[in-house]
C-alpha cells in the first residue's frame, strides 16, 4: 500500500485549450463522488432495498488569489461549454491513479479580503458527463 501526503496532490484545468497546472495556487482541494439511490420499500420485507441512480462528482477548492488561477476559474464559470480537468490525488507521476472530466464551474468566489491575511478565493466545479479513473503514464 502506499501512502501519500496532501501536498503531493495535482489539480489540472483547460485554460484556452491547454491544460494548465494549477496546484501552485491551491491550499485545499476536496473531491466528492455521490451517487443517488432510490429506496424500494415493499411490503411484507424486512429490509428496505436500493437502486442505484445517477453518479455525480463535484469539487471544491480553496487557497491565496492569484491572477493565473483567477482567470483559469474565472474563464470556466463565464463560458458556454465545460472545461477539462484533471486531478492527481498522489501527484502526477508515472504509475499514480488519477481522474479526469469535463466540468463546469458552479461556484467562484475571488475573496474574501482581510487586512489580516491574503486575498483569498473558493470554487466549486461539477462534472458534465462521466468521470474517468485510470493510471498515469508519462
Amino acid at each position: 500500500m502506499a501512502f501519500s501526503h496532501g501536498i503531493d496532490a495535482d489539480f489540472w484545468i483547460d485554460v484556452s485549450g491547454s491544460l494548465a497546472d494549477m496546484t501552485a495556487y491551491l491550499e485545499n482541494l476536496s473531491p466528492e463522488f455521490t451517487r443517488e439511490l432510490a429506496e424500494i420499500k415493499a411490503l411484507g420485507t424486512t429490509y428496505v432495498q436500493r437502486l442505484a441512480g445517477i453518479r455525480m462528482f463535484s469539487m471544491s477548492g480553496d487557497g491565496k488569489f492569484d491572477p493565473t488561477l483567477d482567470a483559469a476559474i474565472y474563464a470556466a464559470w463565464n463560458g458556454d461549454s465545460a472545461v477539462t480537468w484533471q486531478y492527481y490525488p498522489q501527484g502526477k507521476s508515472n504509475g499514480n491513479i488519477y481522474y479526469y472530466g469535463e466540468c463546469r464551474v458552479e461556484r467562484y468566489s475571488p475573496g474574501p479580503a482581510s487586512s489580516g491575511d491574503g486575498v483569498g478565493f473558493s470554487f466549486t466545479l461539477v462534472n458534465d458527463g462521466a468521470v474517468t479513473r485510470t493510471t498515469y503514464t508519462a
